[in-house]
C-alpha cells in the first residue's frame, strides 16, 4: 500500500524528470488537446479539496464546456495555445447537486452522466427496482459516503443552471460481461431513454460503466456506436483528433491523493501508466476523426 509521503514523493519525481512533456511527444506527437476530468462521490468533507482541484484547473488550463467536447468528438483540431479541461461526473450522487451550484457559480459547465434508477432512491430502494426485474445492479455501498441519489427536481435545476445530463447505464453493470440484445436495451436504452424523457432532448452522451476496455465488450461497443454520437471510457489521456480512441477518454480523480500528484497527473505526467488501455480502446473503436482545415 503507497502511502501519502510516498505519493508526494512520486509527484515531485515526475516533475523533475519533465515527464509530463516526454508523454506528450511520445502519445500526442507534441499536440495539445481536451483533458477530461471525471469525479464519483463528493461528499462533504471533501468539498474544499474538490474546489481546490477546479480552481488550479482554471488557472492552468483553458476551460472547454460540453460544446467544446462535441468538436473534438466530430474531429475539429486542436490547433490551441494550450490545453482545454473539462469536468464530468458519474452515478448522479445527491452530493453531485451542490457541486454543481458551485461550478454553475465559478462559470463551470460540466457533464454529469447519471444512472437513472439511482434517480431519487436510496441504494436498498435502487437494489431493490433491479431486483425485482430479475436483475442485480451494481450496489453503490461499496462507497459508504453516498448513500442517496440526486433526486428529479435537482437534475432538472442542474441542466437549468446550464450544465449537461449524459447517461451511465441502468443497473451499473460491467457491459463486458454482456452481449445479448436484451441485455443492451435494459443497460444501453433504458439509461438513455430515462435521460432523454428528463430533458426533452436525445441523449448522445453516454459513459459506460467502470469505463476500462475490460468492461465493455465488441458487442456493446457496436450497439453503442449506433445508438449514441460520444461515449466515454475512464482512461487516463488527452483527446486529440486523428491520434486517440474515437471514445473519450476521460481520467478519475481520487480525491485522497495528495493535490501535487493530482495535479501532476492532470498536466500528462502519468499518462504512460494508461498507454496499454489507450492502445486496446484505440483497436477496438478505431480514430478521433480529424477535420481537414
Amino acid at each position: 500500500m503507497i502511502g501519502k509521503g510516498a505519493r508526494w514523493g512520486i509527484a515531485l519525481w515526475l516533475s523533475l524528470v519533465y515527464r509530463a512533456e516526454r508523454n506528450r511527444h511520445r502519445y500526442y506527437a507534441g499536440a495539445r488537446g481536451l483533458r477530461i476530468l471525471n469525479f464519483h462521490a463528493i461528499p462533504h468533507a471533501d468539498m474544499r479539496r474538490f474546489q481546490a482541484i477546479v480552481e488550479w484547473s482554471l488557472d492552468h488550463f483553458d476551460l472547454a464546456n460540453p460544446a467544446d467536447i462535441d468538436a473534438v468528438r466530430a474531429g475539429q483540431p486542436t490547433t490551441w495555445r494550450r490545453d482545454k479541461i473539462a469536468f464530468t461526473f458519474d452515478d448522479g450522487y445527491a452530493d453531485h447537486y451542490r457541486a454543481a451550484r458551485w461550478l454553475s457559480d465559478v462559470g463551470v459547465r460540466a457533464i454529469f452522466f447519471v444512472v437513472p434508477s439511482f434517480i431519487g432512491r436510496t441504494i436498498p430502494e435502487y437494489l431493490e427496482f433491479h431486483h425485482a426485474r430479475g436483475v442485480r445492479a451494481f450496489d453503490f455501498a461499496v462507497d459508504p459516503r453516498s448513500r442517496r441519489g440526486m433526486s428529479r427536481e435537482e437534475i432538472q435545476e442542474l441542466v437549468q443552471m446550464g450544465h449537461r445530463l449524459g447517461a451511465h447505464n441502468y443497473g451499473h453493470r460491467s457491459l463486458g460481461d454482456l452481449r445479448a440484445a436484451c441485455d443492451m436495451r435494459y443497460e444501453i436504452d433504458n439509461a438513455l431513454m430515462a435521460v432523454e424523457e428528463i430533458c426533452q432532448v436525445r441523449c448522445e452522451d453516454f459513459a459506460f460503466a467502470f469505463g476500462h476496455p475490460a468492461f465493455i465488450s465488441d458487442e456493446a461497443i457496436r450497439y453503442l456506436e449506433g445508438r449514441c454520437r460520444r461515449v466515454y471510457a475512464c482512461v487516463r489521456g488527452l483527446n486529440v483528433p486523428g491520434l486517440t480512441p474515437s471514445f473519450l477518454l476521460r481520467e478519475d480523480v481520487l480525491l485522497s491523493y495528495p493535490l501535487r500528484l493530482v495535479r501532476e497527473c492532470m498536466v500528462g505526467g502519468a499518462d504512460d501508466r494508461y498507454a496499454a488501455m489507450r492502445s486496446q480502446l484505440l483497436a477496438r473503436t478505431g480514430r478521433l476523426p480529424l477535420q481537414e482545415i
